[in-house]
């Protein structure tokens, strides 16, 4: 399948993006598409999944919203470069799945994140 997706499109066809910056992998992360998911990292790569919307939201930042710890898990080629992206109002993902109330995706990315966390990103996991 990946290769029929390069032969037809090529990488340009992956990696363009509606009027608002979302991508066909933004979409796919968003609706916990797993295969999907895994699919187009295999033919976009890490340029692919560093792609974030107008509003600087990024792949993993819409499936930490909607709690798709799989595809959370399948993001991890991103490393800690896609996890510490932050949106233009300045949520990273361990805000929004706190604020989702997203335990497993929480501790999820507190194992992943050894840069150590801002006070404000402590007080929000503090309230719950």
């Amino acid at each position: 399948m990946v290769n029929t997706l390069l032969e037809a499109g090529g990488r340009e066809l992956l990696m363009l993006t509606a009027d608002d910056g979302v991508s066909c992998f933004y979409i796919s992360a968003e609706m916990g598409h797993l295969e999907v998911v895994n699919t187009l990292l295999e033919a976009g790569g890490r340029e692919l999944l560093m792609l974030t919307a107008d509003n600087a939201a990024s792949c993993l930042y819409i499936s930490v919203q909607n709690g798709h710890l799989e595809v959370v898990n399948a993001l991890e080629a991103g490393g800690l470069e896609l996890l510490m992206l932050t949106r233009d109002n300045g949520a990273t993902c361990l805000i929004v799945s706190a604020q989702k109330g997203h335990l497993e995706v929480v501790n999820l990315e507190m194992e992943c994140q050894n840069a150590g966390l801002s006070s404000h990103e402590i007080t929000i996991l503090k309230l719950g």
